[in-house]
């Protein structure tokens, strides 16, 4: 069983290789031709994972997450900065 699984996920990091512009759950869905791979949560709410960059939904929401909070402490600072310049003229 094991070997089968080894040559499994040869072939898949193979594929991986062959193709770098996929993320990891698009390639793993094409790779495995499968039409989608649904994430089931516990509420049996279904989430196609096609677009997930991480390992699961938090992770991706949290990578977000933090985007935003640079992205707003940048917009913040730019903005304290230009009405400091206001105030000293």
């Amino acid at each position: 069983m094991k070997d089968k699984n080894i040559k499994q996920l040869e072939s898949f990091i193979k594929y991986c290789k062959k193709h770098p512009e996929m993320r990891f759950w698009q390639a793993i869905r094409n790779w495995s031709k499968a039409g989608k791979i649904l994430f089931e949560k516990t509420n049996k709410e279904t989430i196609d994972t096609f677009y997930w960059e991480g390992k699961n939904e938090g992770e991706i929401a949290e990578r977000q997450h933090n985007k935003w909070r640079k992205l707003y402490f940048k917009m913040f600072k730019e903005w304290n900065e230009k009405s400091l310049k206001i105030k000293k003229e």
